[in-house]
């Protein structure tokens, strides 16, 4: 019996885009996702805030998947921002973007529901829980959405988005200008 396997190559940015993380997975939503609970404080992604996924690529085979992460490891800061560019000019959250396009919403603690459900779940959580407000890990949500996966992604279509993930390199946190949470340019 034969199985295809997937394997993903994917980069994070941080907002301020001073963080650029590249990694690889066999679970891209779900990594990402992992990466957005931030249970490691002291990982690359989490001191570094870089959690808006900018950028993956598809493998069916891991071993091309792990020379792919290596050599863009390899590369200059610059050659990696085109890379990004070249399917992504305007550094946008892929994450977000599904979720607009499919109108879903991934949340942290792994399902993936509608959009209109996810709403209704924070109306009432406001309405049991009175008028304090909660926290974003409360709330189950990043960056105003709620992100996560589970192993049903790929029966939404979501799973069919291409990106990177795995180990971080320090050398690639510069000064590289910034975007606000709509996308734009600063």
């Amino acid at each position: 019996m034969r199985h295809d396997y997937q394997y993903f190559v994917y980069m994070l940015n941080s907002s301020s885009r001073r963080a650029l993380y590249t990694g690889i997975t066999n679970g891209l939503v779900k990594r990402v996702i992992e990466h957005r609970r931030a249970e490691k404080p002291k990982s690359f992604t989490a001191q570094y805030r870089a959690f808006r996924l900018v950028y993956f690529e598809e493998f069916g085979d891991v071993s091309a998947a792990i020379a792919r992460e290596k050599q863009i490891k390899g590369w200059t800061r610059a050659k990696k921002n085109a890379l990004v560019a070249s399917t992504n000019p305007k550094w946008r959250d892929l994450m977000a973007e599904w979720e607009k396009k499919f109108g879903l919403v991934f949340q942290l603690d792994g399902r993936i529901v509608k959009a209109e459900e996810a709403a209704r779940q924070r109306q009432h959580q406001k309405q049991t829980q009175g008028p304090s407000p909660k926290s974003a890990a409360q709330d189950d949500t990043v960056f105003g959405n709620a992100h996560s996966i589970d192993e049903n992604v790929h029966d939404t279509g979501v799973g069919d988005a291409h990106s990177i993930d795995k180990t971080a390199d320090d050398t690639d946190v510069e000064n590289a200008g910034g975007i606000d949470e709509n996308g734009n340019n600063f």
